[in-house]
């Protein structure tokens, strides 16, 4: 039975951490990443957050002395999405080549928030986890094991990867205010609180507050109704 693990890394030297640590507002996410022989390494990746942010999170990410080339490739209100390249050396390894050196497969979509990167890894042996974490922690990174959990099937797989890219396509701010509705009660049995109340709460509009919560409705409905 295959296990995956959830990884929290502080990477300190890569573009992707260091400028999200400046810029905690920004949510980054790579999505496909392409390694050259001369240890040179492609993304193409994409922010989400404020747009002032984002252009400031850009500029910031073309300074860093690991990036080679950054490329805009769309920007829109609420995401920009880019191709970089980064420099990664023998001396500061790539998290990718750590995870594959030990033959553990890894999900192409990688989180980055607050300084850390968040890994999804999977091995049949859960002692080869082990060893990641702790040929990780010799490289010199931060790692916090944030959970394991088993892969029954194919479908189970799939499900669990279906809903993490649709949890990865939110918005910070639509990710927020779905956890404050949450948290009010918006969602109980018996509906403690209104839209009204969230909206009070939080200092924004209700058709704001509602456009929100129905994205992040909308898009977990469509992962559950192709399931079904």
């Amino acid at each position: 039975m295959i296990k995956v693990a959830i990884l929290r890394i502080k990477h300190r030297g890569c573009p992707f951490s260091d400028t999200t640590e400046k810029f905690p507002e920004i949510e980054a996410y790579t999505f496909s990443q392409l390694k050259f022989p001369d240890e040179k390494n492609k993304f193409l990746c994409k922010f989400v957050g404020d747009e002032k942010e984002r252009n400031k999170y850009f500029h910031a990410f073309k300074k860093h002395p690991l990036t080679r080339r950054l490329e805009l490739i769309s920007s829109t209100k609420d995401t920009t999405v880019m191709s970089a390249i980064i420099n990664y050396s023998k001396k500061l390894k790539s998290v990718k080549s750590v995870v594959e050196s030990l033959g553990c497969h890894h999900a192409d979509i990688v989180v980055f928030k607050d300084g850390f990167e968040e890994w999804v890894i999977y091995s049949k042996d859960e002692l080869v986890i082990k060893d990641v974490i702790d040929k990780l922690y010799k490289e010199g990174y931060e790692v916090k094991l944030l959970k394991t959990y088993p892969v029954e099937s194919w479908e189970d797989s799939i499900v669990r990867i279906g809903l993490k890219e649709a949890l990865n396509s939110l918005t910070a701010k639509q990710k927020y205010i779905f956890k404050v509705a949450y948290s009010m009660g918006y969602y109980d049995a018996k509906r403690k609180v209104s839209l009204n109340h969230i909206a009070s709460q939080l200092n924004v509009s209700k058709p704001a507050i509602w456009r929100h919560i129905h994205k992040v409705e909308e898009k977990i409905m469509k992962v559950v109704s192709e399931l079904i």
